[in-house]
């Protein structure tokens, strides 16, 4: 009979998957830079909630690669007018 050797456990990621993908960050940004307010976006079907939007911002701020792209995406699609991600 073959003993049977485990697999190393991996640690399973915290918390709850990222909805944000590069198409969904686009889109958001697409439709601020056309005028529409971040309100109005994220109460569209399907869109994340507004504090989602933030935080990936925040992420990017931070230097998470994943989110780098999308903070500064989302900042130039604001106007220049406007600084704080709030």
């Amino acid at each position: 009979m073959t003993k049977r050797t485990k697999k190393p456990n991996k640690p399973k990621p915290a918390g709850r998957p990222s909805k944000y993908t590069e198409k969904l960050g686009d889109l958001i940004c697409l439709l601020m830079a056309e005028g529409k307010s971040l309100n109005s976006i994220c109460k569209l079907e399907d869109m994340p909630h507004k504090s989602t939007v933030l935080l990936w911002v925040v992420k990017g701020d931070r230097g998470e690669e994943e989110y780098a792209a999308f903070s500064d995406q989302f900042r130039r699609a604001r106007g220049p007018n406007r600084s704080s991600a709030r």
